[in-house]
């Protein structure tokens, strides 16, 4: 279901809580990747790659949110930017 797909505050309250425990999951993840990256730093095809996900990270952190902007904006019954949710 996208934002535009809801119909209900419950349907937007439902992917709000979505977006959130995966954005906490991403940053979790990005946190592991920053370490990881530390540790690996001896082996540098292995520090590249979790580099590369911890950058990863960054950008799907960035795009969640910017889509609890967007289901904000849908809650107040303004329309944002459409983010394809």
């Amino acid at each position: 279901m996208t934002v535009k797909d809801a119909s209900t505050l419950s349907d937007l309250a439902n992917i709000k809580q979505n977006v959130t425990k995966a954005y906490q999951y991403a940053r979790d993840m990005q946190d592991v990747y920053i370490v990881k990256t530390e540790e690996a730093k001896k082996n540098q095809p292995l520090c590249e790659a979790y580099c590369f996900a911890a950058e990863r990270m960054d950008i799907l952190l960035d795009y969640l949110a910017l889509s609890m902007t967007d289901i904000e904006l849908a809650e107040e019954g303004t329309q944002g930017p459409d983010l394809g949710l």
